[in-house]
């Protein structure tokens, strides 16, 4: 599968070539016959020699309307620019050609037409003239002779089209697909018709699909129908231009500059870091520089400011930031143009760096080092650096653009190679990790100094110490514990590997004096309020509950653990023997009053001993029911 876009000046030819070469009138409008001058994008298809059909996009000329040529040389395989001989290179020549080189479209076929006006000598002058051009900018590529109006030179041009997409695809590219929708109407008796060029992955006919907006919030839909350069297909192939019968959407729901993709698999975006190279006769750039962003088929204001030290210049190269005004659907590594709107002009434009960037409030060497290193293939890793808090997958795929197995695998890569973490389904930058690490380590020690009678640090307080949600801090407390940098004394605490809670030698004697008195009436016990003057304070409790020494049966009594065993035991007899117990039966049985006797009996409910039935107390046959 292959696509061909069209450029070159207006009225030189490239209806007439593509009507020649296809035997379709790519001019649909009726304004567009009238004038006799293509307006908006124009749609064919051209069977090659070797069977294959390759879509052919036909853009407009005119310099008013290259709003309307960008939005159709995105995703394209080759370009057949078409330049009239008897005029030769043209204004709107070379702003096509500059478009075509930031867009980094390198492979272009030149097609000379209106050669019966011209003599050899003109014809040879406009050849040379037309590669010296390409090479200026560094595109390449055949410039063939051809008279479109008598059939003349279309054989070798066809030829050239051919080597010029290069051979057919052993297998289909198996990313997300995303159609960017240059076209959308209604067709009677099917409903929405989207129309663009297929990029990224296949589509397929009943999927569920999500348009990411330019205009509203995203909107689902279901692939109910497809056609893959005019033929009907259960499944379209990437490189090629699609149909897509859109089920589940409204008549003006969809426009020119959205995108159908998988759902989730898109993030739009107003903020994006970009490698900017601006035109040699572009004005130099300056701080929120207004510009109109062109990318896919979407076209949005914005404003845009540079990000390296030093100037950007006309002719220049470096990082910048865009800020659109409304929302785009564009991914890392994406093509893309800038215009300056009034006068409109065409002043650079090159490659999304990162799709989903966070404001700069100025010039930052750390900002430029983190773009470079995306640049240069490591946008998943800073991407994970972005993500403090970590991120799974399947949202890391989300803002890069890619399936989340694939991102899955490159993780794995960076896990062996010791640059990312995995805890649970989060994964961590390894820096990223090892501050938390060092975060939960200082909380957990900052625990025991505050507090040397409790056994560990509740889970919900680490969660506020290192600023991650319930998900987050169960998988990095349970990996940290794996790792030996935390133990688990309890499943709602963490604590030092080694830490033993060890009262100082008053809080020693403070407790050996509350036990003594707890053991004078096992199960009369004085209550909390009447311990306080041995020295019994809420750490020092805590310390005895949780050292399986007492028990805290009420808000104010306390018995100690074998107490309540020994009454636990007697319970069960009766129990055994007499099938039920009333308060007072229990009171009678354990010698105790009835402060106590209550609130013990209460206990053995919640821990599943007996259970209540009105009045009395039964023994639970099977202790988990």
């Amino acid at each position: 599968m292959a696509i061909v876009g069209t450029a070159g000046h207006v009225d030189h030819g490239k209806s007439t070539l593509v009507r020649a070469l296809t035997g379709i009138d790519p001019d649909r409008l009726a304004e567009e016959k009238r004038r006799g001058m293509t307006i908006d994008l124009g749609f064919a298809h051209l069977d090659l020699p070797d069977g294959r059909r390759v879509g052919i996009v036909d853009v407009p000329g005119h310099a008013r309307f290259v709003h309307n040529m960008l939005a159709g040389v995105h995703g394209l395989d080759a370009v057949l620019l078409v330049v009239a001989a008897d005029e030769g290179v043209m204004p709107q020549t070379r702003e096509h050609l500059d478009i075509l080189q930031l867009l980094d479209v390198g492979t272009v076929v030149t097609a000379l037409t209106k050669t019966d006006l011209v003599d050899s000598e003109l014809l040879e002058l406009v050849t040379e003239d037309v590669r010296a051009e390409l090479a200026r900018r560094g595109l390449g590529g055949p410039v063939l002779p051809v008279d479109a109006v008598h059939g003349v030179g279309l054989e070798p041009l066809v030829t050239a089209l051919a080597e010029a997409v290069g051979a057919p695809p052993g297998e289909a590219r198996g990313g997300a697909p995303r159609l960017p929708v240059d076209r959308a109407f209604i067709r009677p008796g099917f409903g929405v018709v989207v129309t663009g060029s297929l990029v990224d992955g296949p589509l397929g006919v009943g999927e569920e699909v999500e348009v990411a907006r330019l205009q509203g919030a995203p909107l689902h839909a279901r692939v109910r129908g497809l056609q893959q350069h005019g033929v009907a297909v259960e499944r379209a192939e990437p490189g090629s231009r699609v149909a897509v019968n859109l089920q589940g959407v409204a008549p003006g729901d969809v426009a020119r500059g959205d995108v159908v993709a998988r759902p989730g698999a898109l993030a739009p975006t107003q903020c994006a870091d970009v490698r900017l190279r601006l035109l040699a006769d572009a004005p130099p750039l300056r701080r929120d520089t207004p510009v109109v962003f062109h990318a896919g088929t979407a076209e949005v204001q914005g404003r845009v400011r540079p990000l390296d030290l030093v100037p950007l210049e006309p002719g220049g190269e470096g990082y910048a930031q865009v800020r659109l005004a409304g929302p785009c659907a564009i991914r890392n590594g994406d093509r893309f143009v800038l215009r300056r709107p009034s006068p409109a002009a065409t002043v650079g434009g090159g490659e999304v760096v990162d799709a989903a960037a966070r404001p700069h409030r100025r010039r930052s060497a750390a900002v430029v080092a983190s773009l470079e290193a995306r640049a240069a293939g490591d946008d998943l890793l800073e991407e994970l650096r972005r993500a403090p808090a970590g991120a799974v997958a399947a949202e890391l795929g989300r803002g890069l653009g890619r399936p989340a197995g694939d991102v899955t695998r490159e993780l794995e890569d960076l896990r062996a190679a010791g640059t990312a973490v995995r805890a649970g389904d989060l994964w961590f930058a390894a820096e990223a990790w090892a501050s938390l690490a060092a975060a939960a380590a200082r909380a957990v020690a900052e625990q025991h100094r505050r507090a040397p009678l409790r056994p560990g640090l509740p889970r919900e307080a680490l969660r506020g110490a290192l600023g991650l949600d319930a998900r987050g801090v169960a998988a990095v407390a349970d990996a940290l514990v794996a790792e030996g940098v935390l133990t688990t004394p309890r499943a709602d605490l963490v604590a030092a590997p080694g830490f033993v809670p060890t009262p100082s030698a008053a809080q020693q004697r403070a407790a050996d004096a509350v036990l003594a008195a707890l053991g004078q009436s096992p199960l009369a016990p004085p209550t909390l309020s009447e311990l306080q003057p041995l020295g019994l304070d809420p750490e020092l409790l805590g310390y005895l509950e949780d050292s399986g020494r007492v028990v805290r049966i009420s808000p104010d009594l306390v018995l100690l653990a074998t107490a309540v065993t020994e009454a636990e035991g007697l319970v069960r007899r009766h129990l055994e023997a007499r099938a039920t117990m009333t308060v007072a039966d229990a009171r009678d049985l354990l010698g105790s009053s009835r402060r106590t006797v209550v609130p013990l009996l209460e206990h053995f409910d919640a821990t599943r001993v007996t259970r209540r039935d009105g009045d009395l107390r039964r023994l639970r046959v099977n202790p988990v029911g």
